[in-house]
């Protein structure tokens, strides 16, 4: 996948984090096209852009505020 690629990803990772709350995996549902290597590359990407909180049973939560 191009950097491009990548970093459109990266956005509708993001997008789908503002949603509801959510664990790793469910990312690989919801992109099931897209290879488990590209999606890692890219939850990498936005981890280091946004510090999830986290919520009573582990679900990533987009931070409030932000």
């Amino acid at each position: 996948m191009s950097s491009s690629n990548i970093e459109n990803l990266v956005k509708k990772i993001i997008a789908k984090s503002k949603e509801e709350p959510f664990y790793y995996y469910d990312l690989l549902k919801k992109f099931p096209s897209i290879p488990y290597r590209d999606i890692m590359i890219a939850w990498g990407k936005v981890r280091e852009q946004i510090q999830f909180e986290r919520d009573e049973v582990g679900h990533y939560v987009y931070p409030k505020g932000k």
